[in-house]
C-alpha cells in the first residue's frame, strides 16, 4: 500500500487523476535522474581538471598536466 502522502496528491481517485499522477511522478523522477547524472559528470570532470592541473595521478594514468602535453 502507498504512503498517505501519495494519495493526498489526488483529490478524487478516478482513473484520469491516477494517470496524471503517474505521468507527473515518472516525469519528475526522470528529471531528478538527469540532474543526478549532470552533477556526477560535472563533479568528476572538475576533479579530472584539478588533478591534471596539479599533476596528481588520475585514474587514467595521466600526470603531465596542461603545459607538458608533448
Amino acid at each position: 500500500m502507498l504512503p498517505p502522502d501519495y494519495w493526498s496528491q489526488m483529490q478524487n481517485p478516478d482513473i484520469m487523476s491516477v494517470m496524471v499522477f503517474i505521468i507527473k511522478f515518472y516525469s519528475m523522477m526522470f528529471v531528478f535522474m538527469l540532474l543526478n547524472v549532470a552533477m556526477t559528470v560535472s563533479f568528476v570532470w572538475s576533479l579530472l581538471i584539478i588533478c591534471r592541473a596539479l599533476r596528481i595521478p588520475w585514474i587514467d594514468g595521466t600526470t603531465k598536466g596542461f603545459i607538458n602535453r608533448i
